[in-house]
């Protein structure tokens, strides 16, 4: 009988994955406290670049072998001037990671207007070039429904799970992180970092 529970637990090990969940660095609607339509997809501040450049050496002892980041300007860049020289696996850009959408702040861009803006390793493969992939606040007026930050979720996670890697960054927003924790961990600061097994 120990050997046979002993032997569920090595399974169990060999499933599961490490998630490096990375909030992105002060935006410069964070700086300002202000989400208005002039703050639309806002990017970070020199202080959210440098508390991202901050995180190089942190990533680099993680050995990762995946990343994901939001396709919301300030998770780029986040993301982009983050990652070690030394990262060499894929970039993988995904709609399900961006913020909950309640404001202006996280409507963001087609994939047409905002891919050239960053480096080629980012793979852009799972956004279509003209899709509205965000929450339509710009339009509707009203936050992202339950229902749906639910099924983001839920899509994302079922992602993972059928990914390969084992050690993987997400680079995401803080709403969207403390809904994917389900509220157990304190809410993220800027560029912080938390471990998450799946």
């Amino acid at each position: 009988m120990p050997a046979k529970n002993k032997t569920i637990t090595n399974e169990q090990q060999s499933s599961s994955k490490t998630l490096f969940l990375i909030r992105h660095g002060q935006s410069i609607a964070n700086r300002d406290y202000d989400e208005s339509i002039a703050y639309r997809d806002a990017g970070l501040t020199e202080q959210g670049i440098a508390q991202a450049k901050a995180l190089h050496k942190e990533l680099e002892e993680l050995e990762l072998d995946l990343v994901v980041v939001s396709p919301l300007t300030r998770a780029l860049q986040t993301c982009q001037y983050a990652l070690p020289p030394s990262y060499s696996g894929p970039i993988l850009v995904l709609s399900e990671i961006a913020e909950i959408c309640s404001s202006y702040y996280s409507c963001g861009q087609k994939r047409s207007v905002i891919q050239p803006k960053f480096p080629s390793s980012f793979d852009w493969s799972n956004i279509s070039m003209d899709e509205i992939w965000w929450w339509q606040y710009d339009q509707k007026h009203h936050m992202e429904t339950d229902e749906y930050q639910k099924k983001r979720i839920e899509k994302f996670r079922h992602f993972i799970q059928e990914r390969p890697e084992k050690r993987i960054a997400v680079f995401s927003h803080g709403d969207y992180l403390y809904e994917f924790l389900e509220g157990k961990r304190s809410y993220l600061a800027n560029c912080q970092v938390t471990t998450y097994k799946i």
